[in-house]
């Protein structure tokens, strides 16, 4: 079998046990989790990590479930997690969400909020973080531009995207054990956003709101600048049209990205001139309404 088969088999392996974990453990699923629309990430696969610490945050209480069995960790305590220890879930109590922080030692740390399963394949760590969709989104329009100095109608127009990517996105899984990674192979999400920040308030004045084409929410593209005019192109059963970016041509911004749907360029801009997240949707997006999902 090819090595990447193999790997491929092994994770798919990780993953149905790591399910059965979540049900022995009393969370009924990865992607629908309280009633509420949820949406799994595998993280920090880029640093392909054979360890990772992972600590409580805000007085969290850390619910921890292997098949060697279950175990509490609260305060300034901490567990580390190679591949001799995986599968294991990690959930607050009663199978709540619950805030951590990840840790690949002198490396990288970054806060999460949600559920952690991490499985292994080989010595490598494979850790998905299953996330409220708005949480998801807050992380998402946060990484992609940046909360101090941004206006808020700027990362409203950037939320919608966001959300209207994972909603239209997360029936065909693009992970094994996952629907997305949080690298611009799907999208750049990096942690929750703060709370009473710019970003959580562009959040909520744009709770639950997607673009939709016809009857079906678009999977959104966006690019860090157009250049001056974004692209036609035909993808996911939406016309992307040419439609022309006056502060990159004023500018003389050169393009960054493929150019298709929003130009987080344009859309700072706009929004500090006086556009609405409204305006600045219909703009980029043309033919497509906003409505809720």
């Amino acid at each position: 079998m090819p090595r990447g088969a193999e790997q491929d088999r092994l994770a798919l392996v990780s993953t149905v046990i790591t399910r059965r974990l979540f049900l022995a453990s009393g969370v009924s699923s990865f992607a629908a989790l309280n009633g509420q629309a949820k949406f799994s990430f595998w993280v920090l696969g880029l640093l392909k990590p054979s360890q990772i610490n992972v600590y409580p945050l805000s007085n969290a209480r850390l619910h921890l479930h292997s098949a060697q069995g279950a175990s509490i960790v609260e305060g300034e305590g901490a567990f580390t997690v190679d591949a001799t220890r995986t599968p294991i879930v990690v959930a607050g109590p009663n199978k709540s969400p619950v805030s951590f922080l990840l840790e690949i030692p002198g490396v990288i740390r970054r806060r999460y909020f949600g559920l952690l399963a991490i499985t292994s394949v080989g010595r490598l760590l494979r850790p998905v973080v299953t996330m409220d969709g708005e949480v998801a989104v807050g992380s998402i329009a946060g990484a992609e531009l940046p909360g101090r100095g941004t206006p808020i109608h700027a990362l409203s127009a950037q939320a919608i995207a966001a959300r209207s990517f994972l909603c239209a996105a997360a029936p065909r899984a693009r992970h094994i054990g996952a629907q997305f990674c949080d690298t611009t192979h799907c999208q750049f999400l990096r942690a929750p956003a703060d709370s009473g920040s710019v970003v959580e308030k562009a959040v909520q004045a744009t709770r639950g709101l997607v673009l939709s084409s016809g009857t079906a929410v678009i999977p959104a593209h966006y690019s860090a600048a157009c250049g001056g005019q974004t692209d036609s192109a035909e993808l996911d059963n939406y016309q992307y049209r040419s439609v022309v970016c006056e502060p990159c041509r004023r500018g003389g911004i050169v393009r960054r990205g493929h150019g298709l749907g929003l130009c987080q360029t344009g859309a700072i801009s706009l929004a500090k001139s006086g556009w609405q997240w409204q305006d600045i949707a219909a703009k980029y997006y043309p033919g497509c309404v906003i409505r809720n999902v």
